[in-house]
């Protein structure tokens, strides 16, 4: 990856916007219109690096933030596949839902497809395995999802950067981008299908919920 003339140049950049961002921190000079700015292209670049529309991206600080979004969209009882070396991020969101009579299974990843059945109501799943590298079937989950009509939640923390990813392909695609974005920790995204957005309600809401945040 740094190997190659064109990250070079990225990584500098990037190096370079980060120092001066924490000089003007240090120095009381923040201007919180310019983050905003960088913001909006974090969110755009996000956008074209897993090949969906900007509108389907929104931004936080943790992947576990974003996945406690999802959790409370799913109907009493239902059934979540997880797999048992998850890292936990992908699976507590769902367990926190017990008193809905939420359940949450895990299995081997190499058992993940055969877990999937007509009572499957989510299927959680890194794209890459944070504690052993190994990398989920992700054309074989969208085909297994699809037959049984069950959701699909990707982290893909440990493969945005260096696995091509379509988030089109999923409902929700949740990446904290400290890992091969190379982002300071505390900035994360998600991609959320469209169909999806009107039963997410917006705990967090707070003055960016406007239509102009500067009226």
């Amino acid at each position: 990856l740094v190997e190659h003339p064109q990250h070079l140049a990225v990584l500098h950049e990037l190096g370079l916007a980060l120092q001066a961002a924490l000089d003007q921190w240090r120095h009381g000079k923040v201007d919180w219109i310019e983050w905003d700015k960088s913001t909006s292209r974090a969110r755009r670049a996000f956008a074209r690096l897993v090949g969906v529309d900007e509108s389907w991206v929104c931004i936080s600080s943790t992947v576990a933030a974003l996945a406690g979004l999802i959790a409370p969209t799913l109907p009493d009882g239902s059934n979540v596949i997880g797999v048992e070396t998850e890292f936990t991020s992908a699976l507590w969101p769902w367990m926190v839902h017990e008193d809905r009579a939420v359940t949450v299974r895990t299995v081997p990843l190499s058992g993940l497809l055969d877990a999937i059945d007509s009572s499957t109501t989510l299927v959680a799943v890194s794209a890459v395995q944070s504690a052993t590298g190994e990398v989920a079937d992700l054309d074989a989950l969208v085909t297994r999802a699809a037959e049984v009509g069950a959701r699909t939640f990707i982290d893909a923390t440990q493969a945005c950067g260096w696995l091509p990813l379509d988030a089109s392909r999923f409902d929700y695609v949740a990446c904290a981008a400290y890992k091969w974005l190379m982002s300071p920790r505390g900035t994360a995204f998600m991609s959320v299908r469209p169909e999806h957005l009107g039963s997410i309600r917006p705990v967090a809401a707070n003055w960016y919920a406007g239509e102009d945040v500067h009226d």
